[in-house]
């Protein structure tokens, strides 16, 4: 019995690990970075990520971090550009975290507000001033408005 409920403990420990919810934020100078299809810098760039926006890092794979992007894109970012947030950043991020959709950014906050961008479930959001909406950075440097019932914040 007891070895079963120690090998039980294990398994939650590197299940809680494996799962861990890990932000970024891009910290480029200027310009956007680059997102490419794989970890090389001659890979076709599948999109850009604004400076300050969240990125959800999946992997580490040499000098690059594999990230999803709050299209649901995913793609490689070249870590010197790539801060990875910790329980010490001053910065806050959140997590999509609808049921089955995508949430709706919007312009304003209220519901009644046109939606700007719709970002995936998964997605990190860089989190400027909370509320019950939360003003958000998207990756490609749009501000709009996330209510904070759809995310989670890490």
């Amino acid at each position: 019995m007891i070895k079963k409920l120690f090998m039980l403990i294990i398994f939650l420990i590197f299940s809680i690990n494996a799962f861990a919810e890990i932000c970024g934020v891009v910290i480029t100078k200027e310009d956007p970075l680059n997102i490419r299809e794989s970890a090389d810098k001659s890979s076709i760039v599948i999109e850009r990520a604004s400076k300050d926006s969240a990125l959800r890092i999946l992997d580490k794979t040499n000098n690059w971090y594999k990230v999803k992007l709050n299209s649901g894109k995913i793609g490689y970012g070249i870590i010197d550009y790539i801060k990875k947030l910790t329980s010490e950043s001053t910065e806050v991020c959140g997590v999509v975290n609808t049921e089955n959709t995508s949430l709706n950014i919007r312009k304003q906050a209220n519901k009644d507000s046109p939606i700007i961008y719709k970002a995936v479930k998964g997605s990190n959001l860089r989190i400027l001033q909370q509320g019950e909406w939360y003003k958000v950075l998207l990756n490609n440097g749009k501000i709009g408005y996330a209510h904070s019932d759809y995310v989670r914040i890490n």
